[in-house]
Order: structure tokens, then C-alpha cells, then sequence
């Protein structure tokens, strides 16, 4: 941080505070919603924010390398001066 130009420090401190604010609210409007008792409304939103998580990159715990896909990637390369990876 010491490097950091000012203007882009308290432009950063802002968005610290933003998120902040909007985990707050966020937080607000499920209590608010749970504390009315209204069953659907509380599976609704639990459907919402369950899509809004998604699901991880790699559900599984041991995903299968894609050999053709890294075949396909490594072909893109077109700088010879480019370090080979191997994998």
C-alpha cells in the first residue's frame, strides 16, 4: 500500500466501505424477510441466493485432466521465445 498513489488509497478505503454497506443491507433484508414467517418467501429467497452462489469450479475431488483441451491451449501459443509448459 505504500506505493499506492493517494487518489487511488481513498478510492480503494470507498470501496471497502461499499461492500461493507452492502453486505449490511444485504443482511437487513434476510432478517427482515425471516422475521415475517412467510414460508415461501424465505424458500424464495433461499432458491436466489443458492443460484447467486453457484457451484464450485471443480465439484468433484478428483477432476480429470483434459488432456485434449491443454493439447488445444498449448497450440495457441505461437511465440517460439514463449517457455514451454509441461504438464
Amino acid at each position: 500500500m505504500i506505493d499506492t498513489p493517494i487518489a487511488a488509497f481513498w478510492g480503494l478505503l470507498r470501496d471497502i466501505d461499499r461492500i461493507s454497506a452492502e453486505r449490511d443491507s444485504r443482511a437487513l433484508r434476510l432478517h427482515l424477510i425471516a422475521g415475517r414467517g412467510d414460508v415461501a418467501n424465505v424458500q424464495d429467497t433461499q432458491r436466489a441466493l443458492m443460484a447467486e452462489m453457484g457451484i464450485p469450479a471443480f465439484p468433484e475431488a478428483n477432476p480429470e485432466r483434459d488432456r485434449a483441451g491443454l493439447l488445444a491451449l498449448k497450440s495457441m501459443n505461437t511465440d517460439p521465445s514463449a517457455r514451454a509448459w509441461r504438464g
